[in-house]
């Protein structure tokens, strides 16, 4: 008399689920990566945006104009630094050093440099050198900027400034598009 067991599986059924899950295994790791990549790259842009807002609340708060020299360096140096003296230098890292990127917050010199060796493999450029936000209203001197953060895929998100002081992040249509973003 042959038993029948409930509990038990197939040779054919092992097989199946050991298919299925090598199948699951190829696909994660390349799913994992685009996943981190694209995490990357957004944390930079939001960093990015966060540090044109606190230069754009200052010069209202402060009645200072404070200027944001965009991005500098190569794309694992690049750098983004935040004065109220005018045009800095995002090499220095002494907050004391003439023409470092700080500004005077309650009182204290504050370092202000973003530093792109935070993001791995995203790289930054800028349409131009600075944008200087205005003290009364918050507005910029000059045309808009655009600062363009690339991942080593090719992926693209870009933060516009406008010179009415908006700030908006967007993404190019097409094979650069991050999804979850408006096409610029």
């Amino acid at each position: 008399m042959i038993r029948n067991n409930p509990y038990g599986l197939t040779s054919i059924e092992l097989l199946i689920v050991l298919t299925v899950i090598g199948v699951l295994l190829t696909l994660v790791p390349n799913s994992y990566a685009a996943l981190v990549e694209k995490r990357r790259l957004e944390a930079a842009a939001e960093a990015v945006r966060v540090h044109l807002y606190l230069a754009r609340s200052e010069a209202i708060r402060q009645m200072r104009a404070v200027t944001v020299t965009h991005p500098v360096g190569t794309a694992a140096t690049w750098r983004l630094g935040l004065s109220d003296e005018g045009v800095c230098d995002t090499a220095l890292m002494a907050v004391e050093a003439e023409g470092a990127c700080s500004l005077r917050i309650d009182g204290v010199r504050v370092l202000q440099v973003l530093h792109g060796a935070e993001f791995p493999g995203v790289s930054a450029t800028a349409s131009r050198v600075s944008t200087r936000f205005d003290p009364l209203n918050g507005t910029t001197f000059g045309s808009n900027a655009t600062v363009r953060l690339i991942s080593g895929s090719g992926r693209e998100l870009r933060i516009v400034i406008s010179n009415i002081g908006r700030i908006r992040t967007c993404s190019p249509s097409g094979t650069a598009h991050v999804s979850g973003f408006s096409t610029c």
